[in-house]
């Protein structure tokens, strides 16, 4: 049974989430993020615009051991410094994808100094796995 969440965010950005493939199309072929489930290393490579990213000063792959997908109100311009701000207090859907699973929960971050927690649909908060590094 295909395990696939297929989310269209905003109006422009398409989300596909499998247990070890995560797809984000941020705006077309150049800007599609991938996250590929390597099981030999229990981690998830990342690749952009189809080229596995690779860390510029010693060529390492850029690699992760836990990918986060956290659902964030409709963010605002910001005048002048040619990006969105996003609101990251409050609570909202999640997908958090370790060890080869995916985890489809919430987050809660009351306050804007307080650390954001993660609960899978238990209500049970998510032991993240100890990062690469």
């Amino acid at each position: 049974m295909d395990q696939s969440i297929i989310l269209q965010i905003f109006d422009f950005i398409i989300l596909i989430a499998k247990l070890d493939y995560i797809k984000i199309d941020f705006s077309g072929a150049a800007y599609v993020v991938e996250w590929k489930y390597q099981r030999e290393h229990n981690y998830y490579e990342r690749w952009n615009g189809g080229v596995l990213q690779r860390d510029k000063n010693n060529q390492e792959i850029i690699s992760a051991k836990n990918v986060i997908i956290q659902q964030v109100p409709e963010g605002w311009y910001i005048e002048g410094k040619g990006r969105i701000n996003f609101a990251v207090t409050g609570e909202g859907r999640a997908l958090i994808f370790h060890n080869g699973r995916k985890i489809e929960g919430t987050w809660k971050k009351p306050e804007r100094t307080s650390r954001t927690l993660y609960y899978d649909s238990a209500g049970q908060e998510v032991e993240f796995v100890r990062g690469n590094y």
